[in-house]
């Protein structure tokens, strides 16, 4: 069995009362990929707040491996650089964090013209 990156055990999650997540257990393994999918409001968005530590759970534990620069998040709303590429939003906490090699020179920009 493979080393356990990050977990929810048992955990959930309560808004004024609400229930909004779980309980859910989810193991993630290094090098995994993994898709949380289902309708808005189910709690993917706060599953993914818990496990890059940006929120605590009402009940349950949360386990990460310690590590800087180990966790990065894109928020669902366009609001971190809407005039950029994809590449260029997703490599900025790279780039902020002084990762080796995430420096380079821009694309050429290009405008939509609205058609393929």
């Amino acid at each position: 069995m493979s080393a356990t990156l990050a977990a929810l055990d048992a955990v959930e999650v309560d808004y004024r009362g609400r229930r909004a997540l779980g309980p859910i257990s989810l193991a993630l393994a290094p090098g995994s990929a993994t898709a949380l999918v289902g309708p808005s409001g189910c709690g993917k968005s706060t599953a993914l707040r818990l496990l890059a530590g940006l929120e605590a759970p009402t009940r349950g534990r949360v386990v990460r491996t310690p590590g800087r620069g180990e966790t990065a998040v894109v928020f669902q709303a366009p609001t971190l650089m809407p005039w950029a590429y994809a590449l260029d939003n997703a490599a900025l906490p790279l780039e902020l964090a002084g990762a080796p090699g995430t420096r380079r020179a821009p694309a050429p920009r290009r405008r939509w013209s609205g058609s393929a």
